[in-house]
């Protein structure tokens, strides 16, 4: 490689406040690689997670409309049947809702851990090869600050965030639907 192509590697990146617009999308580029090859063996795992994410939240939106059809058609129509058979329906929806809430929560946890462990050996073989230079320029307290700071992030990531995401996409998506 040309000394052009690793001046962005190193201590150099940590220095520069501003990196030219070809650095910054090689950057991208290369993250979106590694995630890529993080997740592609939990690809499964993932599309499980999404389904299930779908079906709570469609039980969760299905409760209101449910009530709203059971006062409509079993409490102003005067109709007990009708009025039992969406309270039960009700009930099956909020069931459903958390037996997906619970199967997301393990499927996604057991996942992002997986995930991080997998993440942290890579991290940790990584560090383990590069060269003593390396060391002479980099602190070990700089090594691990960004270690630690960057796998949080993912942890949080992984937590929260996705879930957070998924959910209040689906939900607009739901609503909108709803509405129109």
């Amino acid at each position: 490689m040309s000394a052009g192509a690793d001046a962005w590697r190193g201590v150099a990146n940590e220095e520069v406040d501003d990196v030219s617009a070809d650095v910054s999308s090689l950057w991208r580029r290369r993250s979106r690689a590694l995630m890529g090859t993080l997740l592609r063996p939990y690809r499964d795992r993932l599309l499980l997670s999404l389904v299930l994410i779908l079906v709570r939240t469609g039980a969760q939106l299905a409760v209101p409309y449910l009530v709203g059809l059971a006062v409509d058609q079993g409490i102003r129509a005067g109709n007990p049947g009708r009025l039992e058979l969406l309270a039960a329906l009700t009930a099956a929806a909020v069931m459903v809702s958390g037996a997906g809430q619970y199967l997301f929560l393990r499927v996604s946890g057991e996942t992002g851990q997986d995930l991080l462990y997998d993440l942290r050996r890579r991290v940790f073989g990584h560090v383990q090869e590069l060269s003593l230079s390396f060391y002479e320029r980099y602190t070990s307290g700089r090594i691990i600050s960004r270690l630690t700071s960057d796998v949080d992030a993912l942890t949080e990531l992984l937590n929260t965030g996705l879930t957070s995401i998924a959910t209040s996409v689906i939900s607009v998506v739901a609503i909108a639907a709803i509405l129109l």
